[in-house]
């Protein structure tokens, strides 16, 4: 999973920069390419990192850093899809690991807005300024 991530994340990241050097789009397959590598490395997630020994002292980094590269690839995901529904998912499986995801939660409302659902959207960036105070 974590060589997956980076590599997707990589890709995204030169996308990026070729985009921003060039001043141009870049071409559609290069774009399916990346948002497939993101998806394939999403989807070799497996959950939380040796789950059956919560404990275990010598598992608590490998977690962590499992459950960080889980929460950048929704965070590509939600920077790069151009469906309203995946960044809304991505977004909500953010803040289901992390409620106080700023980004998340604005992307999450700004996806639900795009769709039509503005009131969803409105409680949602509620929720998040209750949960801080």
């Amino acid at each position: 999973f974590l060589t997956a991530a980076a590599a997707a994340l990589a890709a995204m990241t030169a996308q990026s920069s070729n985009r921003q050097r060039r001043h141009t789009n870049v071409d559609s397959d290069t774009e399916s390419h990346t948002a497939n590598a993101l998806a394939a490395a999403l989807s070799d997630y497996g959950g939380e990192a040796f789950a059956h020994v919560p404990y275990a002292e010598w598992a608590s980094s490998l977690r962590e850093e499992c459950l960080a590269m889980y929460v950048a690839l929704l965070h590509a995901i939600i920077r790069t899809s151009s469906s309203s529904l995946q960044r809304a998912d991505a977004a909500r499986c953010i803040l289901a690991s992390d409620p106080y995801d700023e980004r998340a939660t604005t992307a999450l409302a700004d996806a639900l807005q795009d769709l039509g659902a503005s009131g969803l959207a409105a409680a949602a960036r509620e929720r998040f300024r209750s949960s801080l105070e």
